[in-house]
């Protein structure tokens, strides 16, 4: 399911159970996914904070989303000011996962932007309270390419490449790093949500 935030406007929309991704739709009509959401994550704190910016959100099947009233959130913010403090630092270990995500995707081989990927899932489970082993990928494989720019073809050519060189071993809806602590020092990958760098 594909949904503007025009839906729930003056709503700040929490992802109760499932996944969800930002999408933008490019001047060729494909896809691009630029950002994930587990459970527990705020979807919409930027467009909640600056109405202006419109973005579409794509739901996997069976997710919940609960819709919180605007004007009842700014004033448990004026009564909890650490409220939306806490939350804004949790937005903003989120930016820097995507900014560092946009990077690897500039500079690394398929391989490794693979391998950033899913560090992010592995770092959304966290965030969320949930296993980071296996990781969970809620995705089809044309839709990881739509997240890395690359084909449904290159994708599988990547993950198997990850598989034969004992980086990865595949489940039925996910993959399992089999060193993710290897994985994380090679790619010098921060996990803000696991650092402490959101609060």
């Amino acid at each position: 399911m594909i949904a503007s935030d025009e839906m729930g406007s003056g709503h700040l929309w929490v992802l109760e159970s499932g996944y969800g991704f930002t999408v933008s739709i490019l001047p060729d009509g494909r896809r691009h996914i630029s950002d994930l959401f587990g459970p527990g994550a705020i979807c919409n704190w930027t467009t909640f904070r600056a109405p202006k910016v419109r973005m579409n959100f794509m739901f996997v099947g069976g997710s919940n989303v609960n819709l919180l009233d605007g004007e009842e959130l700014v004033a448990a913010f004026r009564e909890q000011p650490q409220l939306q403090a806490t939350i804004g630092r949790h937005e903003m270990a989120r930016t820097l996962r995507t900014a560092q995500r946009t990077r690897a995707l500039i500079a690394l081989p398929g391989p490794d932007r693979m391998m950033t990927l899913l560090l992010d899932f592995r770092s959304e489970a966290g965030a969320a309270g949930l296993p980071k082993d296996p990781v969970r990928i809620p995705l089809r494989q044309g839709e990881l390419g739509e997240f890395i720019g690359q084909t449904e073809v290159h994708v599988s050519r990547v993950l198997k490449s990850l598989k034969e060189s004992d980086r990865i071993a595949t489940w039925r809806d996910g993959f399992e790093i089999l060193d993710p602590e290897s994985e994380i020092r090679r790619l010098d990958y921060v996990d803000p949500f696991a650092s402490g760098l959101h609060g």
